[in-house]
């Protein structure tokens, strides 16, 4: 699978997350927001837009940390979860070379 189709899917994963978070503890719109965030990486990684691809190895690192945190302090699967996808992703996003060809081939 090309890295362009696995980060969007797995931006879209977490967009599909938080949104579902959002509808389960009620009309919640911080995590809604975060999911339509989320999703807008999503669309701007499958279209090659380049600062929305550079924004959305920030965004990797801040679902990193959260997700670190979230499982220190209430260890639960849905942590465990999103700290594992956002880590994996954020390696992705580090490299050097994906970026290049991501932004390239936009």
């Amino acid at each position: 699978m090309k890295a362009r189709t696995t980060l969007f899917l797995a931006f879209l994963l977490i967009a599909l997350f938080f949104s579902g978070l959002a509808l389960l503890r009620g009309p919640d719109w911080m995590l809604l927001l975060i999911g339509l965030i989320h999703g807008a990486l999503a669309v701007g990684i499958s279209r090659g837009v380049r600062n929305l691809i550079r924004l959305s190895v920030y965004i990797a690192l801040l679902d990193f940390v959260f997700g670190i945190v979230w499982t220190i302090g209430m260890p639960s699967a849905s942590s465990i979860t999103l700290s594992l996808l956002a880590g994996l992703i954020l390696a992705v996003l580090l490299d050097e070379e994906v970026r290049d060809e991501l932004e390239r081939a936009g």
